[in-house]
């Protein structure tokens, strides 16, 4: 039943039918025309008539309805916005909490079966929680597997998490990438035997994977062309075959398609302008394009490269087997098919390394909410009625009078809105910027042309660059399939090469130098002047340029336009070059004069430009570059206008140690400009102040942003949250705290945003400080500025709307309240009590203590024995007893005690400076593991160090420490567990303290005060755990008492480590310190109820 019924055109007694024979449902009997209800709403222009067929109600479950609709236009295809607003009405008439509609036109061979939820406020159903979602098939004559599939779960025992279950797009998703994932697997091995011919262009080993995924996009969006009914057309647009590629395919399998028939239509037929659209190969209508996607590279040539018909059989069988909409989804209607977004996500996975690359797919919702909100930080800072403009961007309400009399201010705001996104992936953030702008833009003027409108948005304010070529080939491909979506016929596609550009975001100097600063020539302050201007207005003149090069249709225009720019480039830089030399030259003159040290310094000065020369010559060869990006030359337009408005994106979360070539460039940008004392005030690009060796790279994108948007300008990424509390941020939250008006913090600590990332992340928004950008660091941090606060929980959905989630959760948070310590965020009754705390205690580093970490050994295996190991080897050598230490490991640390596990630690400690030889036994026994305990570095070796073969890694200075009483406890762990010890070494993964008042110390440490303290400071593991590391350690808050105070609490630590001892309950005994650390820190009963139920 469940395949006739999707497998053909909608037949209304078949639907009646599986309705109840699936669902065990009576069917609302009478004539037809008796129960059909006329739609006489001027809104429902898409209803013709409707009629509720059945209800599904069983105790304690979802009111599920079933309803027909039938359409007014026979294109129910594209239509959707009328049916959404009528579901809504029907949604609180009938009070369902989900409904299955049918919608069908009786000449159509298409219908859709729709899923729509709907969440209600209370038990009642009066009111709507939210705006209800609609799932969407489309059935009939379209590709039908994943219906079928999704579909034949349902049945009368089916609830509404089962019908969402049934319509979810997440699978279609997740279904179709591991598919195309193993087509272009297959295209990749079959490509192979051609390696040499891709890698002979340009060296590059990822040309073969390159041209494989650029071709998969080519034919993927032959696949939205075809929805669109413009391929193989005959008289009219939207006429053509919906199955013009398999067909074609079946009709030419004794030509070589690729060859004979893919190539023309990529290069001749989409990319070249002809009479009355007409290609004569197939004898059929085919739209110009332009734009870029099929304009030949240096992989296309067709005489080098032929592909057997077979790979083109897997990719077509996949494809036809899945339908596509040319609909974009929204985060309330969805369709159950490929649409455009979907395809982002699935490129975005298949770039190189990109996981390993840091890079990760913004979920929708999250896009959805960070444009939002950064359009409304944007026109907040010229309206000043913020709920009418919020009105205005979230629910698109223009019937009010302030949206009314500012329409046109409105407008023109939008249309000058420079927006930038450093890495920008598949496009997703520009991409919904585009889509935010247009929505708002087309809702103040209803007459807008759709088209037209997002052309010029994308030309006048979307900007993006990547370090990857196909991520920008994607994100570009993205931007043309959002013009052809709305497209009635075909037009010319715009040129994005100057808009996605490749490049390196974080770098446009060279060791330091600026090829487009003025250079000092070291006498008075004077500058040299070789043509300088001449290089400003070749600026200009490559910026109008590059604006006709945009919307140029004609091919050879184009490249004329092209080389123009290139011509223009490389004056610039031949300028650059020649007054680079003549500060060389001039500084050279003086190399006779001054000390001995002067002349030194002068001569490494001079040394120091020739590589930055060469280096520069180098890279300039053939820019664009992935080595460094020129905002000065390809976006000048923005810069000149002081920047951009908007910078948003996902930046990339990579640690320091897996991007060591541009940790160093960051790093001599740091050094070189932070030594050159003419730069008095912080001004954009000329040194990272939240530059740390350890930082990770999402910390240089954030201060990158910042210099990069005008005075007032809005950034808003989402980036891993460590920064807020991690050793590695205090630089960047000073500067944060120092320059910005911080608007927004949400944090999904509670929620995992990305499923194959351990990282937490959070989404950070600010305003650029006005007066930093000429007054230099401010030096007062404290700035009474407030902004929103939300802890996203496990209450929250995925997939639904945030704005109306941290709406409902969020709060004000004062920016004073944050420390260049930490980001402490927290409830202001909660940050009422850290605050009693710090007053009360002295930080732990300011006490009589030292605190080192445990032993590194390199290799484990080798170091670390059991007893029966320890026992042979001082029987072979009496000595051997002398360096065998008992060992502690992480784990058999807890609160109070620890279990020793019977691990021995061979302590071949550099301190000691031992001879091996005197330890034989030892000696022997290390050798059985061979080169793996060399310490040479390598995969086969421990890392490089100038220990000796047998040493331990680390060198272990602080070995008395561990024969002393002291603190030792787990770094990785959720709750507090320090314990006393006197005799074990710990080892990596450990800490110890010792010094003066251990035992009071250890009951502050281990009590509910502390943990409380410690969750507002800590760094999160990512996985759900605390690290109770050092620099954290010592920031904890001890009340200072007198010894005689002290004895109480060391009497209590006793009794718990001996009953401990012998596995008996201590809760009481805890308890009673937990109530004594309260009183110390001055806690009333309610705020004690707050530490406790936080906990």
């Amino acid at each position: 039943m469940l395949k006739e019924l999707i497998e053909n055109k909608f037949s209304r007694k078949t639907f009646e039918s599986y309705v109840k024979d699936n669902f065990n449902l009576n069917i609302k009997k009478g004539l037809l025309e008796d129960n059909i209800k006329k739609s006489n709403d001027k809104e429902d222009t898409n209803i013709k008539s409707y009629q509720k067929i059945a209800t599904m109600t069983k105790a304690n479950k979802d009111d599920i309805s079933f309803f027909v609709f039938e359409s007014k236009t026979k294109n129910i295809i594209n239509k959707r916005v009328g049916y959404s607003d009528f579901i809504k009405k029907l949604s609180t008439k009938y009070e369902f909490d989900g409904a299955v509609v049918a919608i069908y036109h009786p000449d159509s061979d298409v219908w859709r079966l729709s899923f729509v939820s709907v969440e209600f406020t209370d038990n009642n159903k009066t009111k709507l929680q939210t705006i209800p979602k609609r799932y969407t098939f489309e059935l009939g004559d379209v590709p039908h597997k994943t219906a079928l599939e999704q579909l034949s779960i349902l049945d009368k025992n089916s609830t509404k998490e089962d019908f969402l279950k049934a319509f979810s797009v997440e699978k279609l998703s997740d279904d179709f990438f591991k598919e195309y994932k193993k087509i272009y697997y297959i295209v990749l091995n079959i490509l192979k035997p051609e390696i040499a011919l891709f890698e002979n262009k340009n060296k590059n080993k990822n040309n073969i994977s390159y041209f494989t995924k650029k071709l998969l996009g080519r034919i993927i969006f032959l696949y939205f062309l075809q929805k669109k009914g413009w391929l193989g057309s005959k008289e009219t647009w939207g006429d053509g075959d919906k199955k013009f590629i398999s067909n074609g395919f079946e009709n030419y399998k004794n030509n070589n398609f690729y060859k004979d028939i893919l190539q023309p239509i990529f290069f001749e037929a989409l990319n070249t302008k002809r009479k009355d659209d007409y290609f004569e190969l197939l004898h059929c209508k085919m739209p110009f394009l332009n734009g870029g996607l099929f304009s030949k590279d240096e992989f296309d040539d067709e005489t080098l490269l032929s592909l057997d018909n077979i790979v083109f059989e897997d990719i077509f069988k996949l494809f036809d087997s899945y339908n596509f909409t040319i609909i974009e989804d929204t985060l309330n209607d969805k369709e159950v098919a490929i649409d455009p977004e979907m395809l982002g996500r699935i490129f975005e996975d298949l770039l190189e390394d990109r996981k390993d690359k840091g890079a990760f797919y913004t979920p929708r919702e999250i896009v959805h909410y960070m444009c939002q909100q950064s359009i409304i930080n944007y026109l907040s800072l010229s309206f000043d009625e913020s709920e009418a403009i919020e009105q205005l961007v979230l629910n698109q309400k223009t019937d009010n009078s302030y949206i009314r009399t500012n329409a046109k201010k409105i407008q023109q705001k939008l249309k000058h809105i420079k927006v930038l996104d450093p890495a920008i992936g598949s496009g997703a953030f520009p991409m919904g910027m585009l889509h935010e702008i247009v929505q708002i833009l087309s809702n103040i003027d209803k007459t807008a042309n759709i088209v037209e409108l997002k052309k010029q948005v994308i030309q006048d304010s979307i900007y993006g660059i990547d370090i990857e070529t196909s991520a920008v080939e994607i994100a570009k491909l993205r931007f043309w399939l959002s013009i052809v979506v709305d497209d009635e016929v075909p037009t010319p596609l715009p040129n994005l090469f100057y808009k996605i550009m490749v490049g390196n975001s974080l770098i446009e100097t060279v060791n330091g130098f600026d090829p487009f600063a003025k250079l000092d020539d070291g006498n008075k302050g004077e500058t040299t002047t070789i043509d300088f201007d001449d290089a400003d207005s070749k600026t200009d003149k490559i910026q109008k340029l590059i604006r006709q090069y945009f919307d140029e249709p004609n091919k050879d225009k184009k490249q004329k336009i092209q080389d123009n720019i290139d011509k223009n480039i490389k004056n610039i830089f031949d300028i650059k070059i020649a007054e680079y030399k003549n500060e060389i030259q001039t500084k050279s003159s003086r190399l006779h004069m001054g000390t001995k040290k002067e002349k030194t310094a002068l001569q490494k000065s001079i040394q120091d430009d020739m590589d930055n020369l060469r280096a520069f010559q180098e890279i300039i060869k053939k820019p664009p570059t992935t080595k460094l990006f020129f905002y000065k030359l390809y976006f000048a337009d923005v810069i000149d206008g002081g920047g951009f408005d908007v910078v948003i994106g996902n930046p990339p979360y990579i640690r320091e140690k897996n991007i060591k070539e541009l940790k160093n460039n960051i790093e001599q940008i740091h050094k070189t400009n932070k030594q050159n004392k003419t730069i008095a005030i912080y001004q954009n690009e000329k040194i990272y102040l939240s530059y740390n060796g350890t930082a990770d790279i999402y910390v240089y994108f954030i201060e990158k942003g910042y210099q990069l948007l005008k005075k007032g300008g809005v950034l808003s990424y989402i980036t891993s949250n460590k920064y807020t509390r991690a050793k590695y941020g205090k630089q960047l939250r000073e500067f944060l705290l120092s320059n910005t008006n911080i608007s927004g913090y949400i944090d999904f600590n509670g929620v995992k945003v990305f499923p194959n990332a351990t990282v937490d992340t959070s989404i950070l928004s600010f305003s650029k400080r006005k007066e930093n950008i000429d007054t230099g660091i401010v030096k007062d941090i404290k700035n009474h500025n407030t902004f929103i606060y939300c802890n996203i929980d496990k209450t929250y959905k995925k997939g639904t709307e945030l704005n109306q989630f941290i709406s409902d959760n969020g709060f004000e948070y004062s920016q004073d309240d944050l420390s260049v310590d930490s980001f402490a965020f927290a409830t202001s009754k909660e940050l009422e009590i850290k605050n009693q705390i710090e007053k009360v205690g002295i930080p732990l580093k300011d006490w009589d203590i030292k605190i080192n970490y445990g032993i590194k050994t390199g290799y484990n295996e080798a170091f670390i024995i059991d007893t029966k190991t320890k026992d042979e080897l001082i029987k072979q050598d009496k000595n051997s007893a002398d360096i065998i230490k008992p060992l502690l490991r992480g784990r058999d640390i807890k609160k109070y005690e620890f279990k020793f596990a019977d691990k021995w630690i061979i302590g071949t400690f550099p301190s000691l400076n031992l001879n091996i030889d005197n330890y034989p036994a030892i000696k022997d026994y290390l050798l059985t593991f061979g080169k793996r305990i060399y310490q040479i570095g390598g995969k086969e070796s421990r890392k490089k160090t100038t220990n000796k073969w047998f040493e331990t890694q680390d060198t272990i200075a602080y070995l008395d420490e561990f024969n002393k009483e002291k603190i030792i406890w787990i770094e990785l762990c959720d709750k507090a567990q320090f314990t006393l010890d006197y005799s074990h070494f710990g080892l990596a993964g450990t800490w110890v303290l010792t010094g003066s008042n251990i035992k009071y110390i250890l009951s502050i440490l281990n009590s509910k005060a502390s943990l409380f303290y410690f969750d507002k400071i800590a760094t999160s593991s990512g996985v759900g755990t605390n690290m109770w590391k050092k620099y954290k350690i010592e920031l904890l808050p001890i009340p200072q008492i007198t010894k005689e105070a002290q004895k109480l609490f060391e009497v209590l630590v006793d009794k718990i480590m001996n009953l401990k001892a012998q596995d008996k309950d201590t809760t009481k005994l805890e308890n009673e310190i937990d109530a004594m650390v309260y009183r110390l820190y001055g806690l009333s009963d309610s705020e004690i109820d707050i530490v406790e139920g936080s906990l």
